[in-house]
């Protein structure tokens, strides 16, 4: 990749976006104005006189959207996370929400394992949560001293 701008989407977001996710087809992007957009990848290139729309823009967020995943399993489920303490998973093709974790403290940071039992969550208390996405009350917790900066997840241990 050369850095080059690639399309421009006017309006795409009324504030910055804070995280962008590809999944084949799809671009997802959550911004510091709550909402959540999917975008299809042919529209961002076709270059039409009309502006280019969202395909679907998910709007149940109250503070700012931190982070956003496709599934690794299909690109038909998004998970994200935001300041307001909840991570969302979202069925694009029917376009709702499926499932809503709370948590107690703002989440910062979001990693999804690959078979989709657990999500990890780096909140803004410092700590780092695994939450079993069928049971989240079952979650436990990684304590650290500093905000944690990045999170990744790797399969080979």
């Amino acid at each position: 990749m050369s850095g080059a701008l690639l399309a421009e989407i006017e309006d795409a977001h009324y504030l910055a976006i804070n995280d962008l996710a590809v999944n084949g087809d799809l671009v997802a992007t959550g911004g510091k104005d709550t909402k959540v957009r999917v975008w299809l990848v042919a529209d961002l290139f076709s270059h039409q006189e009309t502006p280019c729309r969202a395909y679907h823009e998910f709007g149940e967020a109250q503070m700012e959207v931190t982070s956003v995943k496709f599934s690794a399993m299909t690109s038909q489920r998004l998970f994200t996370s935001s300041l307001d303490k909840c991570c969302r998973v979202y069925d694009i093709p029917s376009k709702t929400l499926v499932k809503q974790i709370q948590m107690t403290s703002p989440i910062m940071l979001m990693a999804v394992d690959l078979p989709e039992t657990h999500v990890y969550l780096a909140c803004d208390n410092l700590n780092i949560y695994q939450v079993p996405i069928r049971e989240p009350n079952q979650k436990k917790t990684m304590t650290h001293k500093k905000r944690v900066t990045a999170l990744t997840l790797s399969i080979d241990g």
